[in-house]
Order: structure tokens, then sequence, then C-alpha cells
């Protein structure tokens, strides 16, 4: 073991990251459209978002290769760590990600059994409960499904786009840069159907409204946001991949090197 190892699995993240971003380009430019749906769950008439093409799941998997190599580097960290303290790596040793202070006492004698003491504090100030290490709670979110239980899903956004109405009194276009979500609902907002009798003929005209026409995309973690809430916030895949990696790179490595051998 030793400090290659780390800059290895970092350089492979990297090209992971660079894969993904080739192939999500080849999707860049899709067709929007927003038609109405009957929400039963809800009791209302919806007007919901798809975008084509969608994610191929070769992505998906190029996404997890990236997010393996990211949480093995950190792991590798901690073996490093380990043994310039003289002492043997366990099986249970890794880099702790938690979320609070009790959480991170819990963990610390079995994760990080054979760490010097100087290490643990280091360790202990990226974790996700002090602000600015954000990044380090994306990966854990995005890592431990994938490995464990699924690959992680990955979301069509519109960026942009210029849409058609059809079916209403007086057809118009939507010029917009307001992200789109492919499954969301637009505008986050519908009809009831228990409306008064004078509003009743808005149902009617909405389940003959339409939006349609081109736009360009990029494809996000679909985990990491949720398509029926407010349309922002959105980050492209590529982006986050590439945002734990430089924070792993920038901020972590400078301050774990001077405790490893």
């Amino acid at each position: 073991m030793s400090d290659i190892d780390i800059e290895l699995k970092l350089g492979r993240a990297r090209t992971h990251i660079a894969e993904f971003r080739t192939k999500a380009a080849t999707i860049r430019n899709g067709y929007c459209t927003i038609k109405p749906e009957e929400d039963q769950e809800r009791q209302m008439t919806v007007m919901r978002i798809s975008i084509e093409p969608k994610a191929p799941d070769e992505l998906r998997l190029v996404a997890g290769d990236a997010l393996f190599n990211l949480r093995a580097a950190l792991d590798y960290i901690i073996t490093q760590a380990v043994l310039s303290n003289g002492q043997t790596p366990t099986r249970s040793n890794q880099f702790p990600i938690t979320q609070d202070a009790k959480s991170f006492q819990n963990v610390e004698s079995r994760q990080l059994a054979g760490v010097s003491d100087e290490m643990r504090a280091v360790l202990e100030k990226f974790q996700p409960y002090h602000p600015g290490n954000e990044p380090l709670r994306v990966l854990s979110r995005l890592h431990n499904p994938d490995k464990h239980q699924r690959l992680n899903l990955t979301a069509v956004v519109a960026d942009s786009s210029h849409l058609q109405a059809f079916g209403g009194a007086s057809p118009f276009s939507l010029v917009s840069d307001i992200p789109l979500c492919d499954g969301g609902i637009f505008g986050n907002i519908g009809i009831p159907w228990d409306l008064p009798e004078e509003f009743g003929s808005m149902r009617t005209r909405s389940l003959n409204a339409r939006m349609e026409g081109e736009c360009t995309q990029f494809v996000g973690f679909s985990d990491l946001f949720d398509p029926d809430e407010e349309e922002d916030g959105f980050e492209a895949a590529d982006d986050t991949l590439e945002r734990i990696l430089n924070y792993v790179e920038s901020r972590v490595l400078p301050e774990v090197r001077p405790h490893l051998k």
C-alpha cells in the first residue's frame, strides 16, 4: 500500500467521469413534451414532463465505477494511516463518513482502529456535519446504494427549452431556461377535481392542452433531487462526481499526507 495506490484510484475515477461526460453529450439535444395526466392519488390533473431520449443504462454503470474508485481512494488513506502508525489493518478499517458527532464516536473505535490520535482529529474535521464537507455526504449517499442495493438512477433534465403550446384558446411559444425534470410536474401545480362548478371547465381545458418542442438537456442523479419539488438546484451527474473528486484531491489529501509514511 502506498500513496501511489491512492492516486491511481483517483485517476481512474477521473477517467470514468470523462467517459460519463462524453456519453452524456450524445443525448445533449432532446425533445420535451408536457401533457396532462390524471393523478388518482392526488385527485387532480397535472401536467407531466417527459423528455426524450432517456439516459442509457450504461451511464449508471460508469457513474457507479467512478463512485467506487472515489470511495476506495478514501479507504486506502485509512489503511495507509494504520500502517504508518505501525499497526496492522483490519477488515473494519475505512474512511468514516458520519452525519453527526455521536455517530462518529460510535464508529471511531472500529473503523479507525490502529489510526493515530492526530490522524483521527484530522478525519473528524472532514465529517459532513461540519460546514464545507458536503461532497462527502453526497458520495456516501450515492455510493452506498450502488454498492449494496441498486444502480443509481439517472434523470434527464432540460436546462433550456423552446416549447409550443397546443390545445388552448390561443397557442403560444415558450422559451425557457428553467430546468424541467423528466417525470416531474410542470410548475409543481395541479387542478383539483372538486373545483366549484363555475371553474369546472378548467379541468376539461387542461385535458386538451399540451406543450412540446426541442430542448437541451443533461443527466443528473435522481437520488439528489425530487422531480415533484421546485425545479431548481439540479446538477449534472458528471459535475457532481467532479466536485467530489476535486474535494478529495484539494482538501482531503493535503491534510492527511503529513500523517502518511
